[in-house]
């Protein structure tokens, strides 16, 4: 017998089988049970039923009980975290089973698990937790399939909740395929150093920094910078580019920089403008994607500036204890270097203590077009849950630092609410001796079961 139906230790009372070979063992104490493979030894709880001092029963042998596969299907990853989640609820949305993929593994399986004939259950598909991709950056489809009889099913309901009405005792398998939806871009941002017209004099070396960012959902490779006017009398450096610039992830930065050396002629006519754009080719394709052009001109106005984006994970929380994970995405927007960035909260409301707020090294001297992530997190309280006057825990912040001159810079404020969903819940157990029985040494027949077996 199975380890997990060995171990519960108190009698069984009911045990039968069905058309397709397995056996279904019921435990009196607790009330579960279990479908157990005579072949392979492996059981499943399918069914909690309740408890009972001693239970019989029977049940046709021939009579089917019809089940469910699920199968998710991943040809391609977008990003390497990606996984995906496929479940399958009651008619009462209640979970009955799932399967996550895992690492890079392209399909992963439910059991056949046991359902109830005239019933309707639903299939749902969802990116798992830690996910970089949204479930729109893939499109989903279904094909459901009767392999008793080997004829297709089409599901009802809509694409992510697809029901699926079980009207014969047969057996059902249904795989969710999700393919990555390309979708390439990238952007730069150009800044030049030092701006001041003091510096703006013959002989002086201009640097440009150029900030290129994989905006799209699919990696680029050979990102590059192509100059596209300059209205130098000079030739401007070979453009040198770190070591992301080969392969650049989706949301990741490279940045290329390029010197200058100003002439008479470029002191002369006042100033000098420079503009690039930058280009990185997708998979599955030869033709690279541009970005927009981006100008940087000297000597120029100092324009020191700060953007915050925030976000929360989860963004609905169901019990105490609970641990929300805050981010932080603070960008330079301007076109000189900010120092001393970090992260001020102007709005908590949490009944507990937020985490100290954490930023990286580059948040020191954050550079033009530069985009960096804070974090923090908070432990949701009982205090939280029992607050019935609000719906949300509320988290605002800004961030702010100092410009090349010492003058603070502060970005917009943003904020990243968290819904609280209460489900109060009570849970009544009900157990009553059995009927004296009319023959002497035999129980009175009742059986724990699930609702496909009849007594």
């Amino acid at each position: 017998m199975p380890s997990e139906v060995r171990n519960q230790r108190s009698a069984y009372g009911v045990t039968y089988a069905d058309a397709s070979g397995f056996l279904y063992a019921s435990n009196n104490e607790s009330g579960f049970i279990y479908r157990i493979d005579p072949g392979t030894r492996a059981a499943i709880l399918v069914s909690r039923g309740p408890t009972s001092s001693g239970n019989d029963g029977a049940r046709c042998f021939l009579d089917r009980i019809p089940t469910v596969t699920l199968t998710k299907s991943v040809p391609a990853r977008l990003r390497a975290s990606d996984q995906f989640t496929v479940s399958l609820l009651d008619s009462g949305d209640a979970p009955v089973t799932s399967a996550t993929t895992a690492g890079g593994a392209t399909t992963v399986s439910t059991t056949n698990w046991p359902v109830d004939d005239n019933s309707t259950y639903t299939i749902t598909d969802a990116m798992a937790a830690g996910s970089a991709s949204d479930l729109d950056d893939y499109d989903t489809t279904i094909a459901c399939t009767d392999t008793t009889t080997g004829a297709p099913v089409t599901p009802g309901g809509v694409a992510g909740a697809w029901t699926l009405p079980i009207t014969t005792t047969d057996d059902y398998a249904c795989t969710v395929t999700n393919t990555a939806v390309a979708q390439p871009g990238i952007t730069i941002k150009k800044s030049a150093a030092p701006l001041a017209q003091t510096a703006f004099v013959a002989g002086a070396s201009v640097t440009y920094t150029f900030v290129a960012t994989n905006s799209g959902n699919v990696p680029l490779t050979n990102v590059s910078i192509r100059e596209t006017d300059f209205t130098g009398s000079g030739a401007v450096s070979a453009i040198a580019c770190d070591a992301k610039a080969t392969l650049l992830a989706p949301t990741e930065q490279t940045v290329c920089t390029a010197t200058y050396t100003l002439t008479d002629a470029d002191v002369a006519q006042r100033s000098v403008e420079n503009t690039a754009v930058a280009t990185g080719t997708p998979p599955g394709t030869q033709v690279p994607v541009e970005s927009p052009p981006s100008t940087a001109i000297v000597p120029g106005t100092n324009v020191a500036g700060l953007s915050l984006e925030k976000s929360a994970d989860p963004v609905l929380i169901t019990a105490a204890g609970q641990e929300i994970a805050y981010s932080y995405a603070v960008t330079n927007t301007g076109n000189v270097i900010v120092s001393g960035v970090g992260i001020s909260e102007t709005g908590f409301d949490g009944a507990g203590d937020l985490s100290s707020i954490s930023c990286p090294p580059e948040a020191a001297s954050l550079a033009p077009g530069i985009t960096v992530t804070c974090t923090a997190t908070y432990t949701v309280t009982q205090a939280d849950l029992d607050d019935e006057t609000r719906q949300v825990i509320t988290n605002a912040a800004r961030a702010a630092g100092a410009d090349p001159d010492g003058a603070p810079v502060s970005s917009n404020e943003d904020s990243a609410p968290v819904d609280l969903s209460r489900q109060p819940a009570l849970e009544l157990t009900k157990s009553a001796a059995p009927p004296r029985s009319t023959r002497p040494g035999r129980p009175s027949p009742t059986l724990s079961r699930p609702s496909t077996a009849a007594t």
